[in-house]
């Protein structure tokens, strides 16, 4: 019986796949973020597949983003925009999500503007909205949440955070039709529940 040759990976997806590995293991409290980054560096300097450079670019975006090297992190992120325009959404939620954790919602903001500038997505344009929001920029924030559902009309989630950001301007009756609206679409959806009896209270404190 002739035994199947295993695949040869290139040297460029092994220092992808070796810094992910690294990633993964220093958010573990194990591994080496200098070594990742090291590794992916290695890669663009190689000739790797737009795949593999796509991939290196948007690993570093994240390295940096994570050390706090952030205008780096933003070139890295409009270089890995460039090369491959058809992962927009995909590297756009990366990198800003990232930064949402880290609460840094004016950076978010400038990378949820650089996804859309590629083209309109729902789902960016209620990431935005929300940054917004936590910005406390509600009137930008209106307009984002609110395309998100012209969208996406649908989707109780980008309902309720419409809701959310006209409730937060004071805006009860129109925020309590859209958390309604958002738990007919999704009857069990808590958050809509919970901003429904919020918004319920807030209204009947400002009589």
């Amino acid at each position: 019986m002739v035994r199947g040759k295993k695949k040869r990976i290139s040297e460029e997806t092994f220092l992808v796949e070796s810094a992910m590995g690294e990633i993964y293991a220093a958010n573990a409290g194990f591994g080496s973020i200098e070594v990742a980054e090291s590794n992916l560096l290695e890669v663009l300097a190689l000739a790797p597949n737009i795949k593999e450079r796509v991939e290196a670019l948007n690993l570093l975006a994240q390295i940096y983003a994570q050390t706090a090297r952030h205008e780096e992190a933003l070139e890295r992120f409009a270089t890995a925009l460039a090369a491959a325009p058809d992962m927009t959404v995909q590297l756009t939620e990366g990198l800003a999500e990232m930064l949402e954790n880290q609460r840094e919602w004016e950076l978010a903001i400038k990378i949820y503007t650089q996804g859309l500038a590629s083209g309109e997505h729902a789902g960016l344009h209620n990431g935005l909205g929300y940054c917004l929001a936590k910005a406390g920029r509600f009137k930008d924030a209106e307009y984002h949440t609110r395309r998100a559902t012209e969208l996406t009309p649908e989707n109780a989630a980008y309902i309720n955070d419409l809701g959310f950001v006209l409730m937060e301007q004071g805006r009860h009756g129109e925020a309590r039709a859209l958390f309604e609206r958002a738990l007919h679409q999704d009857p069990s959806f808590k958050l809509a529940q919970n901003n429904l009896r919020m918004c319920s209270e807030e209204a009947s404190q400002s009589k």
